[in-house]
C-alpha cells in the first residue's frame, strides 16, 4: 500500500494528476486492484487485466496530455 501512496504523491508533485488527499486516492486505486486480481482469479481471464491501466487513469484522474507534434 505505500507503494501507491508515494507514486500517487509523486504523480501529484508532478502535476499528472489531480490528488488534494493522495492517501484516499491510493486506497481507491488499491482496492481497484485487488479487485481487479480477483476477478481475473475467478473468470481466469487475463484480459481482465489488460484492461485495468484505463480503469487505473480513471480512477486516478489522470490528465490528459497533448501529443507534440514531430
Amino acid at each position: 500500500m505505500n507503494y501507491f501512496i508515494s507514486a500517487v504523491r509523486d504523480a501529484q508533485a508532478q502535476g499528472l494528476i489531480d490528488a488534494p488527499d493522495p492517501v484516499a486516492k491510493a486506497k481507491a486505486l488499491f482496492s481497484c486492484y485487488q479487485g481487479t486480481m480477483a476477478q481475473a482469479r475467478i473468470q481466469n481471464d487475463i484480459e481482465v487485466l489488460r484492461e485495468f491501466k484505463q480503469v487505473a487513469k480513471d480512477v486516478l484522474g489522470v490528465k490528459q496530455t497533448e501529443a507534440v507534434p514531430s
